[in-house]
């Protein structure tokens, strides 16, 4: 005959040292003022970064175009800088910019060169722009319309905007017919006017291509429509300057056509006929 099985006893709790109670007590303390510590770090960390992006956000600011200081030799009114910035008052400082404010100023203003900087202490924008000088007045056709504005050296076109400081021309040649694709020949021949001579006036670019320099000694000089031959008759011109006796351009109203540098031919206006004679007045 089996015995039943005895039933397993429960093993009773071990009972720890006093010294061993101490060490898990002290322990376990250590950890709960770990924890306390991390989460301390955690809210501080937490603090400090709202605190400081709302003070870079919203506390340094420009509240006004009195916060922004122009310098350089183009004298614009700091609201021309604020509307090409399209700034909103107040107007957050370190939302701008300043890399894409400068090209903007480069595309929209007459200004050579730009640098923008920003001032935290105080809150300020400090544009430095130098200008173009316009060196000639200009004309540029769009069908039957003539627009008005100026050029400088390299023969970039300056508009005339009431939001900027209005300059004379260093000369008073006036560029008839300026066009974005002839500027480099227009640059050229400002650059060397004084070789065409002190008294050129009028450079005239009609739309078949022909151009025709109006000056005060040689009267008018055709240049045809070749710009290739632009330094032979450049050369030329100089040449006729120096050597033309001053009888044969006193008063003369025909013109020198250099369209074949090679082959200068002065020009006299055509004889009018007899009917033509009849219908001058006396």
């Amino acid at each position: 005959m089996k015995r039943p099985i005895a039933a397993k006893r429960q093993r009773s709790p071990v009972k720890l040292s006093p010294q061993l109670e101490r060490r898990r007590a002290l322990r376990q303390e250590k950890q709960r003022d770990l924890a306390i510590q991390v989460w301390r770090l955690v809210v501080l960390l937490s603090t400090t970064t709202v605190l400081g992006w709302s003070l870079l956000r919203f506390g340094w600011t420009l509240e006004g175009t009195d916060s922004i200081v122009i310098s350089g030799d183009v004298g614009l009114d700091p609201a021309v800088i604020a509307k090409v910035g399209g700034f909103q008052f107040p107007q957050p400082l370190l939302e701008i910019r300043p890399k894409a404010l400068e090209q903007e100023l480069l595309t929209d203003l007459p200004v050579r060169t730009v640098r923008v900087e920003r001032r935290l202490f105080p809150a300020r924008l400090e544009p430095e722009l130098t200008a173009r000088i316009p060196i000639a007045a200009a004309l540029q056709h769009r069908g039957s319309t003539k627009t008005a504005g100026m050029i400088d050296a390299s023969a970039n076109w300056i508009d005339l905007t009431a939001d900027l400081p209005q300059r004379k021309p260093t000369s008073s040649i006036l560029v008839d017919g300026w066009s974005q694709n002839r500027r480099p020949f227009i640059a050229e021949l400002l650059r060397q006017r004084d070789r065409i001579g002190g008294d050129l006036q009028r450079i005239v670019l009609e739309p078949e291509g022909r151009v025709v320099l109006q000056t005060g000694r040689l009267g008018a000089i055709q240049l045809g429509s070749d710009p290739g031959l632009l330094q032979q008759q450049i050369n030329a011109i100089d040449q006729l300057n120096q050597s033309i006796p001053a009888h044969l351009v006193q008063g003369r109203q025909g013109s020198i056509d250099l369209s074949n540098p090679e082959r200068p031919e002065i020009l006299q206006p055509s004889k009018p006929t007899k009917e033509k004679k009849a219908a001058l007045p006396n």
